[in-house]
């Protein structure tokens, strides 16, 4: 759906329409922020609790990316084709 086709919509909603999908909104975006903070607290942990950390602050000295969850994706992605 384009932004223009959502912006008519809106437009024929009522204020009170309108109130009720930006609260909706919110909530979802909050839900999913704090599923996103949960999983980088738990691998926060993993590294901390196996002695990871001097590796990670190496790691983090040398790799530099504009999309690392691009790289993520498709790290994954060649691991599971080697399987």
């Amino acid at each position: 759906m384009e932004f223009t086709e959502i912006e008519k919509q809106i437009d024929n909603m009522t204020s009170d329409e309108v109130s009720m999908l930006a609260l909706r909104s919110v909530a979802v975006l909050n839900k999913r922020f704090e599923i996103e903070m949960d999983a980088k607290n738990t691998a926060y942990y993993f590294i901390l609790s196996h002695g990871y950390f001097d590796d990670f602050a190496k790691f983090c000295e040398t790799y530099h990316s504009e999309n690392p969850h691009k790289d993520c994706v498709e790290l994954l992605l060649k691991q599971c084709l080697k399987l």
